[in-house]
């Protein structure tokens, strides 16, 4: 009896000890400066949505598609549209104006380039240039236009069958790079060189590998390569800044817009699927997927502001905004946080981070024009 009431104290204090060292170690993970594992925040308090309508003609009020923070030392949001000639301008303090009044074209992507201009996707009807990437200063003058060589076999202005440009987006060697929707291709040309045929000069085009993949938006990968949706036929593409083909890989849903998330991976929207996806640049496959009510239809999509671990994005078909984190992707199982646009039916389709750490967006609102600018009335995180 007393051997074994001798190894019954032992065990009771072998666990008691053990229990002591596991109640040591969060001290001992601070004190080593050992990693902490992250936690969701709590979701943040109900966020109405501001609004602004853009006045004007037709040629300036309908259809918005394209929005972007300005360059460096703007406190402005850019934003431009399918009907809307030229680019528009807005601020927390300062009504919409319109910049640099363009004759008839279509303007459907804005971003900023590596000589801190504005440049904007064009397509009108002006032969024998219909295609046209213009350079727009923040006092609204223009600073270049970079022209695409006609090429009549692919060419036929304002309709399916030419190249429609669409996305733009500058990389981290300095060149522009952008979606030619309609003819399968993805070009760039470099802003800080100017060119006499061209106006500056071009690295290149190159085809998408699948027919009628409609490249749609573009953004630069965590690996520096550019990736894009390919609208058409449900993939997402791959090219080096070099316009080098390195992949095409099935995914579901038409995917639409693509950003590199806080996490550096890759999302998108899935159209028709109803979801938010992310994208391994890694694995070259979905790896995550976050879905919505059905008929929500994501479209553009950004990265939250600093401090916000989130991914933002607009619901065309449910009139929403929406924010995911994406912590909550494999422990946690929370819904978006969803934000209803005050005007019906407004399509918000285009979204960014303004310089004021605020969310905007634009509303296309073709069933009942003039479109609108939305924005989040707090700042986040």
């Amino acid at each position: 009896m007393t051997q074994f009431a001798g190894r019954r104290r032992w065990l009771a204090s072998l666990v008691a000890w053990s229990f002591a060292a596991l109640s040591l170690l969060p001290l001992l993970a601070c004190a080593t400066g050992g990693p902490t594992i992250p936690r969701r925040t709590p979701p943040p308090p109900g966020n109405p949505i501001q609004e602004y309508p853009v006045s004007g003609t037709d040629k300036m009020s309908g259809w918005l598609s394209g929005i972007t923070a300005g360059p460096a030392g703007d406190d402005h949001v850019w934003f431009t549209g399918f009907n809307f000639s030229g680019v528009g301008r807005v601020s927390e303090t300062e009504p919409i104006s319109h910049q640099y009044p363009a004759s008839s074209s279509m303007n459907p992507a804005i971003t900023v380039g590596s000589d801190n201009h504005l440049w904007i996707t064009q397509e009108t009807a002006d032969a024998p240039n219909p295609h046209t990437i213009t350079c727009v200063k923040t006092d609204g003058t223009t600073c270049g236009v970079y022209r695409i060589p006609y090429v009549p076999a692919i060419d036929d202005p304002l309709s399916r069958t030419g190249r429609w440009l669409w996305d733009i987006t500058a990389a981290d060697n300095g060149y522009l790079y952008f979606t030619e929707r309609y003819a399968d291709r993805i070009g760039c040309f470099d802003p800080r060189a100017p060119d006499p045929v061209t106006g500056f000069k071009s690295c290149g085009e190159k085809l998408t590998a699948t027919p009628n993949s409609q490249p749609f938006e573009i953004t630069q990968g965590p690996d520096g390569k550019l990736y894009f949706t390919e609208f058409g036929k449900n993939q997402i593409g791959c090219m080096t800044k070099a316009l080098d083909l390195c992949g095409e890989w099935a995914v579901e849903g038409t995917p639409t817009g693509i950003t590199v998330g806080p996490d550096n991976e890759l999302w998108f929207t899935e159209s028709d699927g109803d979801k938010v996806a992310r994208f391994s640049v890694k694995e070259h496959k979905v790896t995550a997927e976050a879905p919505l009510a059905a008929g929500s239809q994501p479209w553009g999509i950004t990265k939250g502001p600093p401090g916000d671990y989130a991914v933002w994005f607009t619901e065309r078909g449910g009139n929403k905004i929406a924010r995911f984190s994406v912590l909550d992707l494999d422990a946690f199982h929370y819904p978006p946080e969803e934000f209803l646009v005050p005007t019906a039916n407004s399509e918000p389709s285009g979204i960014t981070v303004g310089p004021d750490h605020h969310i905007w967006f634009v509303e296309a609102n073709r069933s009942a024009p003039p479109s609108k600018i939305g924005r989040t009335t707090r700042a986040y995180p």
